[in-house]
């Protein structure tokens, strides 16, 4: 989890599709990683902890369920 304090939307997509490309980079075919990665911006100063976490999760794993989609049709394509 990394915690940033005033980045914007577009910030934290830049931040993720860079740490996807270097995880790429880095990837062998033999072992091939992959990452699922998940953000959410606090719009106003009125918010806890646990829901900035659970909405950064449940994102995450609405990544997770794109990149496993994109490996069965890797596979079966």
């Amino acid at each position: 989890m990394i915690l940033s304090n005033g980045i914007t939307e577009e910030k934290a997509s830049e931040l993720m599709a860079n740490i996807w490309k270097s995880l790429k980079g880095k990837s062998k075919e033999k072992i091939p990683l992959s990452l699922a990665m998940g953000s959410y911006t606090v719009q106003n100063r009125d918010f806890s902890l646990d829901e900035v976490c659970h909405e950064a999760d449940c994102r995450m794993y609405e990544d997770k369920k794109r990149l496993k989609g994109d490996e069965s049709a890797e596979i079966t394509g």
